[in-house]
């Protein structure tokens, strides 16, 4: 793949293409342990993340099926022969909850920069700044963006693995026009057997829950001769 270029010189001066989007349509999956912590991560980590920890991104989906390929399954069925199931660890689900957002009660439509159609010519790149694995220049046209004097909440893009939907990635000053609803347990979904079957995912227990499963065997079986 040709390399992608960074942000041109003039973005600032670019005119965005934009469009509103209703907080409610989206949603999120959180893992267990980020639950109670600020969901606008400074990681540096992912594509969009500001490079210099500047400001916090959260990423969302419109639906839960992107939310679930994009954060789950990803590219790890790429390498398997054809027919394969894709193995995940039950706790890799287990330990994931689907948060829906919603206006907060001062709060309107997320104002995002669209990536996708017209917008991409109008700041003059192309769909690889959705698909490459450089997040070393792909953070930085989130950091132009960020920095662009529209003022914009974020970006929505076409999702990399579900290359028919979207994907939104929302910046910290979009913190007040949003609030997070209860989260469900991701295996307490009704949508969840079908994506595994769709995605032909197996799920199998980690080496420390078989242990565990195990010696409770064990534990059983020796009360049992204990009690004879």
């Amino acid at each position: 793949m040709i390399p992608l270029d960074p942000p041109p010189k003039d973005f600032s001066k670019l005119i965005l293409v934009t469009t509103e989007v209703e907080p409610s349509s989206l949603l999120r999956l959180a893992s267990t342990k980020h639950l109670s912590s600020d969901p606008f991560r400074r990681d540096r980590q992912y594509r969009f993340d500001a490079p210099d920890e500047s400001f916090g991104v959260l990423y969302a989906a419109f639906d839960l099926e992107t939310a679930f390929v994009e954060s789950i399954v990803r590219d790890k069925a790429h390498p398997l022969p054809a027919g394969e199931h894709l193995f995940i660890d039950y706790e890799t689900l287990a330990s994931r909850h689907i948060v829906t957002l919603s206006r907060s009660s001062s709060g309107g439509a997320l104002r995002l920069a669209q990536l996708y159609g017209a917008g991409l010519s109008a700041v003059k790149t192309d769909n690889r700044l959705a698909a490459v694995d450089d997040y070393a220049t792909t953070q930085q046209w989130a950091r132009a963006f960020h920095a662009h004097p529209a003022n914009i909440d974020g970006i929505v893009y076409m999702s990399r693995y579900v290359g028919n939907r979207r994907s939104v990635v929302l910046f910290d000053r979009a913190r007040g026009a949003i609030r997070f609803n209860n989260s469900l347990p991701l295996l307490h979904h009704a949508e969840l057997a079908q994506l595994l079957d769709t995605y032909r995912v197996s799920l199998v227990l980690s080496a420390a829950k078989k242990t565990k499963k195990t010696s409770k065997k064990r534990r059983k079986k020796k009360r049992k001769r204990g009690a004879r």
